[in-house]
């Protein structure tokens, strides 16, 4: 049995594939999101409930990211701070996963925050929506946002999806939800009654988007696995060669 060993986890991980019966039963350590159909990896302790995605395996050590230019994220597996959690600074949510974290301005992102896409499209708006961080016009509480798909307050500080040209707002969780998950309000639903805001497009940009990251998960996949069975050969060479 192939094991791998990763820098997050004290046991030897190995990998395995995710069937589509058990998606949903699993969720990666890494991200906290639930695996998938598809290649992953597991603890090979039986009582370890420890698994990862693919892509979280291979995940860059150091990252560059827009929402804070002044200095590089390093990839944490556990939270640097005493009582092992943090809050993450894109979505307001607590986490004790990995975390892409600044030591100097005790700055810290979920792994899929960290991962969002620049743009999004809705089925039911007509422009796709630019992430923004932080959210604007957090500074006025009069003008903190309403989220226009759950018609929640957007958390102060918190990130966003926003068409500035309508002045739409969405949580980020609610960005890419389907339009008729959340009940609309009567008023806006009688004011929009028989309005067709189109978006066959929109869906299939979307699935654009989720196939390009599916193909960087196997590509960043593929390269570990040749990067350890390079790793591999050359240490049985190293081995023969004392050998002889």
């Amino acid at each position: 049995m192939e094991v791998v060993k990763h820098s997050s986890h004290h046991h030897a991980l190995r990998p395995f594939t995710v069937r589509e019966d058990n998606e949903g039963s699993m969720n990666c350590s890494g991200c906290e999101q639930d695996l998938s159909a598809g290649s992953a990896y597991r603890c090979t302790k039986p009582k370890c409930d420890f698994f990862l995605h693919s892509s979280c395996f291979c995940l860059l050590q150091q990252l560059n990211h827009g929402s804070h230019p002044c200095h590089t994220l390093t990839l944490h597996p556990t939270p640097p701070y005493p009582e092992k959690d943090f809050i993450c600074n894109a979505c307001g949510e607590t986490s004790s996963a990995f975390t892409y974290h600044c030591s100097p301005c005790t700055y810290d992102l979920h792994v899929a925050c960290a991962h969002l896409p620049m743009s999004v499209k809705r089925e039911d708006h007509p422009h796709p929506l630019t992430l923004l961080f932080p959210s604007p016009d957090t500074e006025d509480v009069d003008k903190i946002p309403t989220c226009d798909v759950c018609y929640g307050t957007v958390t102060d500080q918190c990130w966003i999806y926003r068409c500035e040209q309508c002045d739409f707002h969405t949580h980020l969780t609610c960005a890419t939800e389907a339009a008729d998950q959340h009940e609309q309000p009567q008023s806006d639903a009688l004011e929009e009654e028989g309005e067709d805001r189109g978006g066959g497009e929109a869906s299939d940009d979307y699935d654009s988007l989720l196939e390009a990251q599916r193909q960087l998960e196997l590509l960043r996949f593929q390269n570990q696995m040749s990067y350890q069975n390079a790793q591999f050969m050359m240490d049985m060479g190293r081995s023969l060669a004392r050998l002889a």
